[in-house]
């Protein structure tokens, strides 16, 4: 995976962006109730507000992301997105094609995530506070899975 920053910046909904362009070619092996060859290149444009913090900014944990965490690709992932500005995503397009095995059709995939009417508010701590009748506890963990082979 491979981030590159993209000139000029631009407006989205009135803040100023940066574009940034994440692409990501890699394939794999899968053996579940068969065996077959992965192939995939995925190519996202990221349109970031550096002005702006809140929910949906960056991506999500690495931990979070499957079997693969401490596997190459994980690790080349989490370079490339480490090179993104700290700021809000405020649109996304991404376009991934993949390819399952010799002979089988190509599958082609686009997504538009788009952030809007954005407000940044201070809310009272009263809306934090826990209810009577409940208790806090940790959030569950998952185990760690084995690194693909």
């Amino acid at each position: 995976m491979v981030a590159v920053r993209v000139q000029p910046d631009t407006i989205v909904d009135g803040l100023h962006v940066e574009h940034w362009r994440l692409t990501d070619n890699h394939t794999a092996s899968a053996t579940a109730l068969t065996s077959f060859g992965l192939s995939m290149r995925s190519v996202g444009d990221e349109y970031i507000a550096l002005d702006a913090t809140g929910p949906g900014y960056g991506f999500p944990d690495e931990a979070l992301r499957g079997a693969a965490v401490d596997s190459v690709y994980a690790r080349a992932r989490r370079e490339a997105v480490g090179k993104l500005p700290h700021g809000l995503e405020v649109l996304t397009i991404t376009r991934t094609v993949s390819a399952f095995g010799p002979g089988l059709r190509q599958v082609t995939q686009s997504r538009t995530d788009r952030m809007s009417d954005i407000q940044q508010i201070n809310l009272p701590a009263a809306v934090f506070a826990i209810p009577a009748g409940y208790t806090r506890v940790a959030a569950p963990t998952l185990p760690a899975l084995p690194a693909p082979r």
